[in-house]
């Protein structure tokens, strides 16, 4: 059974498994040409290894030598497309897995030898599934590396944020089973593989977009940092919260309410003109940084759990409830086979 559906699905995941090598081979290329970039114009080897502001300083300097150079491009739009790669693995993979059985009547082959709907049911979506789920993860470990240099320069964001949070990890896995499972399951149930890419994308996208912003910044409790602010400095001795995903900044009083002072525009007295209204202090929510892999661990299982609902809903029996075609096994002939039987 394994076997057959291999067979049946191997085109699907070959052409996953190359796409996913193409973008590990360009993420490497971009990687060997931004090192050699950096040492061209004098940029300390050492930097790569532990960062410092001075090394920091030297890559900045080095990379506005030379322009346009692309790596800003190459950062932007790469992790935009590792964050859209586990969508279209699923989609590679996910929207055939059933469709097409069903409507050429393959799966009759397997359910004449004894195998029951579930079983076939359950060995497409393994022999499939796993390699989507796994292939993601791969390349997120191949898009850290090479990404890393990158925090020389202006590109440093917490681990906790959009985009480096879904391309690192094992949430990559998560979605890529999402999207596979979203559209696996509207091809069994709906049929059609206009609708089963309509729903995986737009599942996909909405749920990325409220994890993100909505749920992924209360995971767990946030931590607020409250500063005084001291008006006689030019920037009020206000300072980052490194470390930590700043969540949400506000001005304070005294009491900690929040206050939001009118009539002080963009001018040097700025701050004193907030000071004289009332603000005494700026908070800032944070998430830190060492929370990494519970906040990963956290959106895996939502996604997982969501991933578990959709797979229920292709379960045989289940989706015989919502389909007119049900699959079940061709009912065996009784009784005599042989026309000169009496």
């Amino acid at each position: 059974m394994i076997w057959l559906v291999w067979r049946r699905q191997r085109a699907a995941l070959l052409t996953v498994a190359g796409l996913v090598a193409v973008v590990a081979v360009v993420l490497a290329a971009g990687r060997i040409a931004f090192l050699a970039h950096m040492r061209a114009h004098g940029v300390d080897q050492t930097c790569f290894e532990v960062l410092s502001e001075a090394c920091r300083h030297d890559a900045v300097a080095a990379l506005g030598v030379d322009q346009p150079s692309g790596y800003g491009m190459f950062w932007g739009l790469g992790h935009f497309a590792l964050l859209a790669l586990p969508l279209v693995v699923g989609l590679l993979a996910g929207v055939e897995v059933f469709h097409r059985e069903i409507d050429e009547r393959t799966y009759v082959l397997a359910l004449t030898q004894g195998v029951t709907p579930t079983r076939w049911w359950a060995t497409n979506l393994l022999v499939t599934g796993v390699p989507v789920a796994v292939l993601p993860v791969l390349l997120g470990v191949v898009a850290e590396w090479a990404y890393a240099p990158f925090d020389l320069i202006t590109y440093s964001f917490s681990p906790l944020e959009t985009p480096i949070f879904e391309i690192s990890g094992i949430v990559p896995a998560a979605y890529a089973l999402l999207a596979f499972t979203l559209a696996a399951g509207t091809g069994l149930v709906a049929g059609g593989r206009l609708t089963a890419v309509i729903v995986a994308v737009v599942g996909y996208g909405v749920l990325m977009f409220v994890l993100a912003t909505i749920a992924r910044p209360d995971y767990l409790p946030a931590e607020t940092v409250r500063q005084s602010i001291d008006p006689t400095r030019p920037d009020g001795g206000l300072t980052d919260v490194a470390g930590t995903w700043q969540i949400e900044r506000r001005w304070v009083d005294d009491q900690g309410v929040p206050r939001v002072a009118t009539g002080c525009g963009q001018a040097d007295e700025y701050l004193r003109c907030m000071h004289d209204a009332g603000v005494t202090g700026y908070e800032v929510r944070t998430q830190p940084n060492s929370r990494y892999w519970a906040f990963q661990l956290i959106e895996t299982a939502i996604l997982v759990a969501l991933s578990a609902v959709a797979l229920a809903s292709t379960n045989p029996r289940v989706a015989a409830r919502w389909r007119d075609r049900r699959i079940t096994a061709p009912r065996r002939a009784t009784g005599p086979t042989s026309m000169n039987s009496p």
